[in-house]
């Protein structure tokens, strides 16, 4: 990991929650996600403010069936150690179990002052590193990190995003630009895939284009995959988060004989969120007895949303 840029920060500045691919914390509110890289499995994101970076984490799933969470972390951390340091370097590297990881080892560079620790998640087999220099702020972010267990709805909070996703998806991808937040998501061996975006503010987006044009920006590329009935139209339909068009895909025939795990339909739904000045775009994959069940689950963990400000802002 590079090293953060060091900070003399005061740690009563307010926070906000941070909730990403199933990791979830609270960080100073001028604070921002400003690199994410990878997957549910493997990823990196690094958090910082205007000036600098300011905070590191990893990830990492453990796919190994022999697995030693203390030796393993031990060997991460004297990967760090400066040359004719290793014994101090050593002997600073202590354990710090929290109710999340466990075990959790630290360490402080006797040079840099730069902290370091790595973490274990026994449920999910899951290991986190994370790297930033002296800065209370920082040290906070350490406190209140903590892991979603997998048998839930995982939270997401990030920017002036936040929602909840059924059990079982987990990160694919995600595209973060600003105004226009979009996170892929998938279940094991992608049998189900979910598409989650925010796009604010909402008078700026429907300037391009009212709801078909949003309905008819994430349907378009599924056409090689999943095909319009005849005579096919958008339904408007009422959500507890404002009027919204849904339209539903079906595979197509050839698709379905060559890539059987390819989810049997598809459902894409723009909703005009006007509370929160923003559309909510979302495309579900899934088998067909599932739509409507998982339809439900995803429209109520974006109520979350309306709660957005709470997630946001924690003193």
């Amino acid at each position: 990991m590079n090293q953060p840029a060091l900070a003399n920060t005061n740690s009563d500045t307010p926070r906000r929650t941070l909730a990403w691919a199933g990791l979830m914390t609270q960080m100073p509110i001028d604070w921002r996600i400003t690199d994410v890289q990878g997957d549910a499995k493997r990823g990196r994101l690094t958090l910082g403010d205007r000036q600098q970076v300011r905070f590191e984490l990893a990830w990492a799933r453990v796919t190994r069936k022999r697995f030693d969470p203390e030796n393993f972390a031990k060997r991460q951390l004297m990967r760090s150690a400066p040359r004719g340091q290793r014994d101090i370097y050593h002997d600073t590297i202590t354990r710090n179990d929290t109710d999340a990881f466990k075990p959790l080892l630290t360490v402080t560079d006797p040079l840099t002052g730069m902290r370091r620790g790595v973490g274990y998640v026994q449920a999910n087999r899951r290991v986190i590193e994370y790297a930033y220099a002296p800065d209370p702020q920082a040290d906070a972010v350490v406190r209140d990190l903590s892991n979603q267990d997998d048998d839930v709805p995982h939270q997401w909070a990030f920017f002036s995003s936040a929602f909840s996703t059924p059990i079982d998806f987990e990160l694919e991808s995600c595209e973060l630009n600003l105004g226009d937040m979009r996170v892929y998501l998938q279940t094991n061996k992608g049998r189900e895939r979910l598409m989650i975006a925010q796009v604010y503010p909402d008078d700026l987006a429907l300037r391009r284009g009212d709801l078909r044009f949003w309905l008819d920006a994430i349907i378009q590329p599924q056409k090689g995959i999943y095909r319009l009935p005849r005579r096919a139209k958008p339904i408007e339909i009422k959500t507890p988060l404002g009027p919204a068009l849904m339209l539903d895909m079906k595979l197509r025939g050839a698709i379905r004989l060559l890539r059987r795990r390819i989810p049997q339909a598809s459902r894409c739904l723009v909703i005009h969120d006007s509370e929160r000045a923003r559309l909510h775009l979302v495309c579900l994959q899934t088998s067909k007895h599932r739509m409507d069940e998982r339809i439900a689950q995803t429209l109520t963990g974006l109520e979350v949303t309306h709660s957005a400000r709470a997630l946001e802002v924690a003193t």
